[in-house]
């Protein structure tokens, strides 16, 4: 048997065609490793010597480069476009026409970019406004990595966001938080609570944020919270709305009736609070005891133990609302308790 099947790969040997063929296959097969070896060894190559900076949807520069891509004048020949809605409720453009997905070559100063947009498909992977996780990595074809230090601080001053809004940022299903959009200012006096108090808020939130190293030194946990309760329609959003405005804060707020939402999510959700942002409950008096509310996992010792826990975040402000089930008169102030 093998004998023969020897025979038989001899007398193909000598077949010029058969011979012909197999070498051109290998050569193919040679030619297409080499090509593979290359590449690789290109991209390794260029890693280590072109700087690249890599932004995620769920950054709060990722609105700032969007915006910066739609000016550019690589955007009025590029071919591959798409349509971006960006999550700025106060910007009169409701569509913006950007880059698509794929790779684009285009030029900042006198460096040039190489722009990869990619976006991640799979399922579980959209954020909570249903969109897919969209990923811009930038390539600065140069050996300084003050280039894209350079890039990012021209990105803010001309595309940042605007002085006169705060961010508002929700949480999702899944641990993160995303930018659910911006909203104007609020002065404070445009807000009515009377004996200055709304003051001596301000006052209280501004000396605890400057105050680390007094706490540290004490070993006190800086942190500090503030309730407001009365019906709806009685000022407390506006109160905090223009609270987080002379503050300078964005607002990260967590929707305590979600039904996904329990202790260990919560506790995860509140130790990855966004920066410079204070943190909002609504309506906290929804997680006591004795609602009638069969779909809610969170509890109450676990809504406590991620505000004041011993893994509970520090140097945060915390805004908590309450809405009595019977109002004691037509509006009952929502002044702190």
């Amino acid at each position: 048997m093998f004998e023969a099947l020897a025979a038989l790969i001899r007398q193909q040997w000598d077949n010029q065609v058969f011979a012909g063929g197999l070498a051109l296959g290998a050569l193919g097969a040679v030619a297409a490793l080499l090509g593979r070896l290359a590449w690789a060894a290109c991209r390794v190559l260029g890693s280590r010597l072109f700087p690249s900076l890599t932004i995620d949807r769920r950054s709060p520069l990722f609105r700032a480069v969007q915006a910066w891509l739609r000016d550019h004048p690589y955007t009025r020949t590029c071919r591959t476009l798409t349509a971006s809605t960006p999550s700025e409720m106060t910007d009169d453009q409701a569509v913006w026409l950007v880059p698509g997905e794929g790779s684009h070559l285009l030029r900042h100063g006198r460096t040039w970019l190489w722009l990869d947009r990619s976006q991640d498909t799979r399922s579980g992977a959209s954020d909570q406004q249903g969109r897919d996780r969209e990923t811009l990595k930038i390539h600065a074809l140069a050996f300084r990595r003050g280039v894209l230090t350079a890039l990012v601080s021209d990105i803010l001053r001309s595309h940042g966001q605007r002085a006169g809004t705060i961010g508002l940022h929700t949480a999702t299903s899944y641990g993160e938080w995303s930018e659910l959009g911006r909203i104007n200012r609020r002065p404070l006096n445009s807000v009515f609570v009377p004996g200055g108090l709304a003051g001596n808020l301000l006052a209280d939130a501004r000396t605890f944020l400057s105050r680390e190293a007094w706490y540290g030194e004490r070993g006190i946990p800086w942190r500090r919270g503030y309730l407001f309760r009365g019906p709806p329609g009685t000022g407390k959003t506006s109160l905090i709305r223009a609270l987080a405005s002379e503050l300078d804060l964005d607002l990260a707020l967590v929707d305590l009736s979600q039904p996904s939402l329990d202790d260990s999510l919560l506790r995860e959700l509140l130790a990855r609070l966004p920066a410079n942002a204070a943190l909002v409950l609504e309506d906290v008096d929804g997680v006591a005891p004795g609602r009638d509310d069969t779909d809610r996992k969170l509890s109450l010792s676990g809504l406590l133990n991620a505000l004041d826990g011993l893994g509970a975040s520090e140097g945060r402000l915390l805004f908590m609302t309450q809405s009595p089930r019977t109002p004691r008169s037509g509006l009952d102030p929502p002044w702190p308790r």
